[in-house]
């Protein structure tokens, strides 16, 4: 007895379909393409003159990202998501599970530039603070390669959508373990920012929006437990001929999980969320009224302690702005601009020229570096 074969969508959307649920991924994958590139274009706009080694990341997540809709639309061509018989999705079956490894490639890159992105913001306080965001970064890049060999080692994709003649054994299994890793891995990358927040003096809204824009990641959990229990799912069915509906569940999460997980990496970079530390530029010029162009000047600063009104930094509190000296011309701001004070960074260092009159001699005492530990501008640690 011949097997029946519905005739495949030639590209394009068309109707659902109880044999065909095709058209279903078709609109998904091209919602989730658009929202990551607008994420994406976001991200670069927000942090055009602050790119870091965080953005090369998410920058390889996406390319990973656009391999995998490559191969996921293949196999919607080869038949992936209709009602076909299992045996002659072997191709479809391969491509599938291809890009389900590229998936994990893609989130784990995303996972590590979050962490790259957060200890440029906060690993420069304490030194220890740092060698805690390296430590997380490398257990978030072994997990990425467990996941990868939990889903690919000793695996016939091609009898994916076969179970009774699936060689890759304990595949259930598998995919609850990557599930665990995704859930381990996000609340990690959430809870770290989230300790070292709620020890500044920032205020209650400004940690709140802090920490609410890196949990938009906790989303990726229950996302990625979907896509595995529906895969899991279908695996279990014991029918030869797939519903549609079946593997249409797990393509349409994988494709979720994806592009949420790369999207949220770029959450933290709004301008919101950035303003809320970008003040080094305004706040360092206005309080030693001086110009850094990458070398201390010669113009040195006349500061309040020459005058015999100096204040302490912790009277200032922080709001209040300490103003002596010169005031801040256009083209000071420009320098200062130029010299990347406005790069985002946790500890600050401050070079202050001090000019000192002799009456025998005029000589420039230079101050030492005052460093304050501090999330941006204005803000403390908490001890």
């Amino acid at each position: 007895m011949s097997t029946l074969k519905t005739p495949l969508i030639a590209g394009g959307f068309g109707t659902p379909t109880d044999d065909d649920g095709r058209p279903w991924l078709w609109f998904v994958g091209i919602v989730c393409c658009t929202y990551s590139v607008i994420a994406l274009a976001i991200r670069f706009m927000a942090k055009w003159d602050l790119m870091g080694i965080e953005d090369i990341l998410i920058g390889g997540s996406y390319v990973f990202a656009v391999v995998y809709w490559g191969l996921f639309d293949r196999a919607l061509w080869d038949g992936m998501g209709a009602s076909r018989a299992r045996d002659s999705l072997a191709e479809a079956s391969e491509l599938f599970r291809s890009s389900w490894v590229i998936m994990l490639v893609a989130i784990y890159l995303g996972k590590i530039s979050v962490l790259l992105f957060a200890r440029r913001i906060f690993g420069g306080a304490k030194k220890q603070t740092k060698v805690l965001f390296n430590c997380m970064i490398g257990f978030t890049a072994v997990c990425g390669v467990a996941a990868i060999c939990v889903t690919s080692v000793a695996c016939d994709f091609h009898s994916t959508f076969r179970p009774s003649s699936n060689t890759c054994a304990g595949l259930e299994a598998r995919n609850t373990t990557i599930t665990v890793l995704e859930a381990v891995t996000e609340l990690l990358i959430i809870a770290l920012p989230a300790v070292l927040v709620s020890k500044t003096t920032m205020n209650i809204s400004d940690k709140a929006t802090v920490i609410a824009l890196f949990s938009f990641r906790l989303v990726c959990i229950p996302f990625m437990a979907a896509a595995t229990t529906s895969f899991n799912e279908f695996l279990s069915s014991d029918s030869d001929r797939a519903p549609s509906r079946a593997i249409v569940a797990p393509a349409i999460w994988t494709q979720v999980v994806l592009a949420w997980s790369i999207s949220s990496a770029s959450f933290p970079c709004i301008k919101s969320f950035l303003a809320a530390f970008v003040a080094v530029a305004d706040m360092h010029a206005t309080m030693y009224g001086t110009t850094h162009s990458g070398s201390r000047s010669n113009r040195g600063t006349a500061m309040a302690s020459k005058t015999g009104k100096s204040q302490q930094r912790s009277q200032l509190g922080n709001s209040s702005v300490l103003h002596t000296g010169q005031s801040r011309q256009d083209g000071d701001a420009a320098s200062l601009e130029s010299d990347g004070s406005q790069r985002i960074m946790i500890t600050r260092r401050v070079d202050v020229d001090v000019a000192v009159e002799n009456a025998d001699s005029k000589s420039m005492a230079r101050g030492k570096d005052n460093k304050q530990s501090g999330v941006f501008e204005g803000y403390t640690w908490q001890e």
